[in-house]
């Protein structure tokens, strides 16, 4: 769930949750509110954290595990899979 996914963020940051919401311009409780499920975040602060973790809002949220704002991350999954389809239509035409 995307507040594991905070959690995780601020953890591997070594951040405590008080540093967190400093940062934000927030009380400590709202990390804890956030990262417990209890509430969610408006945008303006997915976007902060977003950039502060230097991902994207997807994966932020858990909506997708590519970590990275950029396109590298979508570029390489992308490539596999061209190649993995390649490599299924040539055994495909080997077979007949």
């Amino acid at each position: 769930m995307w507040n594991e996914r905070l959690r995780e963020l601020r953890e591997e940051h070594d951040l405590t949750q008080s540093q967190l919401a400093h940062k934000l311009g927030l009380n400590y409780k709202t990390i804890y509110r956030y990262e417990n499920g209890i509430c969610e975040p408006n945008l303006s602060i997915l976007v902060k954290l977003a950039k502060m973790y230097d991902v994207s809002i997807d994966y932020l949220c858990n909506l997708s595990d590519i970590k990275k704002r950029d396109n590298d991350a979508l570029i390489e999954m992308l490539n596999k899979s061209i190649n993995e389809t390649n490599n299924l239509l040539k055994a495909l035409k080997k077979s007949r």
